[in-house]
């Protein structure tokens, strides 16, 4: 016994370091989830359920079963999933009112995490939002396929694409850039029509966002330009099809930026390079809303 006289301090404090060790792990991961529940700004409600919803926030995941007593608040970053047989309503900030139909998963961001205020993206990754009630114009937007969309507005079932046929012998003369029907840099009129799209703007008066139709008028309407493209690659003697996947998104004075090509079945960096400096001058119009993102295939045949 005497041999262990002298070593009671050291004793105490190896056990106390080891009981430490084994509750770090536990107590760092209580912080992290009391913090990451009341995290972020709330931007909405979930106020009906049937069946079993799971709401998700960062490593928190809560079962949400009804009948649901009093609404459950909804933040910035949130998911929401839906099973097969179940299904949620949902009232934004904005007052928009939409029901999460069975099988859905959707998450809601805010466009600025920093203000409570701006508007709410509705990225919906899987099933269908049915939309009972608008909110506020502009303080909502569902994301779709990298697209944006006013809630209660449609997503095009024929997604956007222009293919730029070889119409005319490899000896023909380039066109020059004066055929062009409209000219780098000017705006085409917006002919958007039809149920479930945006209302057309008024002469003095900006949209809200561009709708998919416009701009894919618009850059249609530089076909012949993507043609003077093509038939300088054709000379080159690589008589090959195939398509280029622009990707760029429209600031809100209607200019292109950060466009680039992501997805090319051709190795001519001069056609990348042309057809990217088509759409880099492209000028739509001006409009008040968040940018859009924008995905574009061009075929060439």
């Amino acid at each position: 016994m005497s041999r262990w006289t002298g070593y009671g301090p050291l004793i105490v404090v190896i056990v106390l370091g080891l009981i430490t060790l084994a509750s770090a792990e536990y107590v760092s991961k209580w912080v992290a989830a009391s913090r990451t529940s009341s995290s972020g700004a709330i931007v909405g409600r979930v106020v009906r359920v049937e069946g079993s919803v799971r709401r998700i926030h960062g490593a928190n995941i809560d079962l949400i079963s009804s009948p649901l007593p009093i609404p459950l608040d909804l933040r910035d970053g949130d998911r929401l999933q839906t099973s097969v047989a179940s299904k949620a309503e949902v009232v934004l900030n904005s007052a928009d009112e939409f029901e999460v139909s069975a099988g859905s998963d959707l998450q809601l961001v805010l466009w600025n995490p920093n203000d409570a205020n701006s508007p709410v993206y509705i990225q919906s990754r899987l099933g269908t939002l049915i939309f009972q009630k608008p909110g506020v114009h502009g303080k909502a937007y569902l994301v779709k396929d990298g697209k944006l969309y006013v809630p209660g507005q449609k997503p095009l079932q024929k997604p956007m694409a222009l293919t730029v046929l070889r119409n005319a012998p490899l000896d023909m003369h380039l066109a020059t850039d004066g055929a062009s029907t409209t000219p780098p840099g000017e705006t085409t009129p917006d002919t958007t029509t039809g149920e479930n799209l945006l209302p057309p703007a008024t002469a003095n008066a900006d949209p809200e966002t561009l709708s998919n139709e416009y701009i894919d008028d618009t850059i249609v309407s530089r076909q012949d330009q993507l043609q003077k493209c093509w038939l300088t690659h054709l000379r080159e003697g690589d008589s090959a099809k195939g398509q280029i996947v622009m990707q760029f998104e429209i600031g809100k004075r209607g200019k292109p930026k950060d466009v680039r090509v992501s997805e090319s079945s051709f190795h001519d960096e001069n056609l990348q390079n042309c057809v990217t400096d088509v759409i880099d001058r492209i000028g739509f119009r001006s409009f008040t809303g968040a940018e859009v993102s924008i995905s574009y295939p061009i075929n060439f045949e």
